[in-house]
């Protein structure tokens, strides 16, 4: 299923997506048998499982994304969609970029390991009248360094893995998440100097989203990065153009 410009509901926050899709498996297994050239059965071979995509922007005074980066430690969560959704939705990956002439656009994945709820009760609300972050007013701060920045990316990634018990059981008895950790990607002049910067030490984040009228901005704070790339590039019509990756293990 797939949706296009509608109001969702992400746990109670509810943004303007400009996409949705939603993906639901069950995986068979063909069985054969010797001298026949048809099936013989065909049998399921993996409980249902299904995926949720989102983009949207992030708007107002920045409650959805303390909200979504919340999400990383905690349990299920209820999205929904008009009268489809889930209230057992795990987040996988939630990121956003900035560009200097651009809305932020933040796109998040959850799964979910039951059939698709069709019949869920759609809620009564209107979008409020909010302003868009923008990343003309937008940037990160990174302790070790402070040059002309061009752009970022940020970055929320973790594993979810289903655990059953013998037995015919059809939900997950447990759900496992593992390998959480937090990317930001920074491009601009002169950051190429990050190189030679001590790698058994760490520095900590700071990105301020905001509105191009300054009516509304969040903070996001992460501390004890790491770097684990670097590199520059030099072309004739641009100035040097350095950038780094840092990351953190939750």
């Amino acid at each position: 299923m797939k949706f296009e410009d509608v109001i969702i509901s992400l746990d109670g926050q509810y943004v303007y997506a400009t996409q949705v899709s939603i993906v639901e498996g069950l995986d068979f297994l063909n069985v054969r048998s010797l001298g026949e050239a048809k099936s013989y059965a065909t049998i399921a071979s993996k409980r249902p499982e299904g995926s949720l995509d989102v983009s949207f922007y992030i708007h107002g005074d920045g409650a959805v994304n303390s909200a979504i980066t919340g999400m990383i430690s905690e349990g299920p969560k209820t999205i929904k969609i008009d009268q489809y959704g889930s209230t057992g939705a795990y987040l996988e990956s939630y990121s956003f970029s900035a560009q200097p002439n651009s809305l932020i656009e933040a796109n998040a994945t959850f799964k979910f390991f039951e059939p698709i709820d069709r019949n869920m009760v759609p809620d009564s609300t209107t979008f409020p009248t909010t302003t868009f972050m923008h990343g003309g007013k937008s940037q990160p701060s990174v302790s070790m360094f402070n040059d002309n920045l061009y752009s970022f990316q940020y970055n929320i990634s973790r594993s979810i893995e289903p655990n059953y018990l013998l037995g015919g059981v059809s939900t997950p008895e447990y759900i496992k998440v593992i390998d959480t950790q937090i990317q930001v990607n920074i491009e601009g002049s002169g950051i190429g100097s990050a190189i030679e910067y001590p790698c058994s030490s760490t520095t900590n984040v700071q990105i301020i989203l905001s509105d191009l009228c300054s009516q509304n901005s969040t903070v996001i704070n992460v501390d004890d990065m790491s770097i684990s790339n670097s590199s520059i590039s030099i072309t004739p019509d641009r100035d040097t153009v350095g950038s780094v990756s840092l990351i953190k293990y939750l």
